[in-house]
């Protein structure tokens, strides 16, 4: 398990990153670039892939926002 990399549910949807796609994109994963800095990849249902976590379900962009 990497700590470096979470998912979170976002809200209101945005579009899905991959090219192509039109889906709209309710999940994110969210990864670590440097000590001040994230960064987010917002996925759609079909492209989304599970990250196991401490509790093993997406988290809330606002507890996101607590943890850093």
């Amino acid at each position: 398990m990497n700590d470096g990399f979470r998912q979170i549910t976002i809200q209101p949807a945005l579009p899905c990153v991959y090219h192509g796609c039109d889906g709209l994109a309710t999940v994110a994963i969210v990864y670590e670039v440097s000590e001040h800095e994230w960064r987010m990849v917002p996925t759609c249902e079909r492209h989304t892939v599970p990250i196991s976590g401490r509790n093993g379900k997406p988290s809330d962009v606002s507890h996101q926002k607590e943890a850093v």
